[in-house]
């Protein structure tokens, strides 16, 4: 599992976190198909326990179903209490699928569950909750 890793500061107390990607496999053919979907978590530290404060899938990939790779990106705000999770139309399509335009378009269930994570994050009760 490949993980990047990236340190920050979230909260009303400003507290050290460290945001990592996780990936995740799955699926089986022929709906959605093998698929490769990767998590951005943040974690901090607590008593000595790590708590997750957010985690949200930024890429979803289809492995030889046609199906695009698509990217969202994850976006803190200055000063730590909130998270924007965008679609910035960044997409890969493999050579045997049609054109896709991300999450802007109504595209496959497949798509759809990672363009469902789009949206505001803000920090409440001690993690990131989704604005409504």
């Amino acid at each position: 599992m490949k993980r990047s890793l990236c340190l920050l500061v979230v909260g009303k107390a400003r507290e050290p976190a460290l945001a990592c990607d996780e990936a995740e496999t799955g699926g089986t053919a022929p709906s959605p198909g093998p698929y490769l979907a990767t998590h951005r978590v943040i974690r901090v530290v607590r008593g000595r326990t790590i708590v997750t404060v957010l985690d949200v899938r930024t890429m979803l990939q289809g492995f030889d179903t046609g199906l695009p790779r698509i990217i969202l990106q994850l976006e803190l705000s200055k000063e730590g209490m909130s998270v924007r999770v965008e679609d910035r139309g960044i997409v890969a399509v493999p050579p045997d699928a049609a054109p896709d335009e991300g999450c802007t378009k109504d595209t496959s269930v497949f798509a759809r569950r990672l363009c469902a994570g789009r949206g505001t994050f803000r920090w409440r009760g001690g993690r990131f909750v989704r604005s409504r």
